[in-house]
Order: structure tokens, then sequence, then C-alpha cells
């Protein structure tokens, strides 16, 4: 089944310039993890940042866990760690 999966996360950094080349790494990253369709959706200033892709998968929570995973590992091949404080949300839209 297709999944379209958003996580959403809270990122610490010092600038919101700082914030932004992070993001543009990280989204670099998921794009050549593969990840389908990957997005960023950020408010700079406070850090807010959703992420987006679709996933295909058994389960709403098998979507929810392999984003989770193609996210972490992008953060650490961008090769920086700020805090992420996660706030989630997955939502099946088609089968």
């Amino acid at each position: 089944m297709r999944f379209s999966v958003i996580e959403g996360f809270t990122v610490g950094a010092p600038s919101p310039e700082a914030l932004d080349r992070f993001l543009d790494d990280v989204l670099a990253a998921l794009n050549d993890l593969g990840a389908v369709d990957a997005d960023v959706l950020a408010a700079l200033a406070t850090g807010a940042v959703e992420i987006s892709m679709w996933v295909e998968a058994d389960t709403l929570e098998d979507a929810h866990a392999k984003a989770l995973g193609l996210i972490m590992r992008a953060v650490d091949k961008a090769g920086r760690e700020p805090p992420l404080k996660q706030r989630s949300m997955a939502v099946e839209l088609s089968a």
C-alpha cells in the first residue's frame, strides 16, 4: 500500500540561515537515499519543520517507521545533529 507520510519536528538551530542550509542538506540526502517525492517545509524563525514523502508499506505504522528511518539516515548523512523534537503524523492517501 502507498502512504503519504508527513513527519513534523522542531529543530534547534543557531540561526534561520543555518537551519535553511541544514534542511537543504537533509533534502539532498533524502533524495540520495531514494525517498519518493520528498519535500521539506519549514518556518525558519521558529524551527518548525515538516518532511513529507511517499512510502510503500503494509500498514500505517510501518510507513511511519520507514519514513522516520529515512529521515534519521538523512540527518546523519547531512553531517549535523541539531536537536530534533518529533511531532508526527502519517496519512493514508491511496491504496
